[in-house]
């Protein structure tokens, strides 16, 4: 038994030796150059990673900057100086925020106190007929104030449209080509 176990550890330390003996032995016939690189490969390499796209997934687009980098609407608004653009959308967008949230939180406080009335806290003549009808106008004042409140939140949500992102992106590359002093028919 024990001389099984030295002849099966000898055999695999030879044959995992004799890997890495093979491993050092081909590097010596690859042949590296350390070759520079020229200016417009230099360039070349820069505008891939400094290039702006827009990636469509399933319905769902997002900016990237480089290889992976993420971009927000705002990033690359600033990238060709129209960041107005957006600042008056997102104020515009604001508002209405503000707007729904206020109707929202008035169809809350009147639901709050429709339940009050209806649960005879409160002692109102036909408490049950104003109860019941507060309870449905707050209801209506919920689903309006959620309604009028667009959610710029989500990550798939943006303050500019599709178009207006492929425009700017383009509009950043052919800058981009043109200070790196590339040709458009890069892409």
């Amino acid at each position: 038994m024990k001389k099984t176990r030295i002849k099966t550890f000898l055999i695999t330390t030879i044959f995992a030796m004799s890997f890495s003996l093979n491993s050092f032995s081909a590097d010596e016939n690859y042949n590296f150059h350390d070759k520079p690189l020229t200016q417009s490969e230099i360039n070349l390499w820069k505008y891939k990673m400094e290039r702006i796209s827009i990636k469509n997934n399933l319905g769902k687009w997002e900016i990237v900057q480089g290889i992976n980098t993420k971009l927000g609407d705002m990033e690359l608004l600033r990238l060709v100086g129209a960041e107005k653009i957006a600042l008056e959308r997102i104020k515009n967008v604001e508002l209405k925020q503000n707007l729904g949230n206020g109707v929202s939180l008035l169809g809350l406080i009147g639901a709050v106190l429709s339940g009050i009335i209806l649960g005879n806290i409160i002692k109102v003549n036909n408490g049950v007929y104003y109860g019941a009808g507060g309870l449905g106008v707050s209801a209506v004042l919920l689903v309006v104030g959620n309604s009028i409140s667009p959610v710029i939140s989500d990550e798939n949500s943006h303050v500019i449209t599709l178009d207006e992102a492929i425009d700017a992106s383009d509009s950043y590359n052919k800058k981009l080509r043109e200070v790196l002093k590339l040709p458009d028919s890069i892409q």
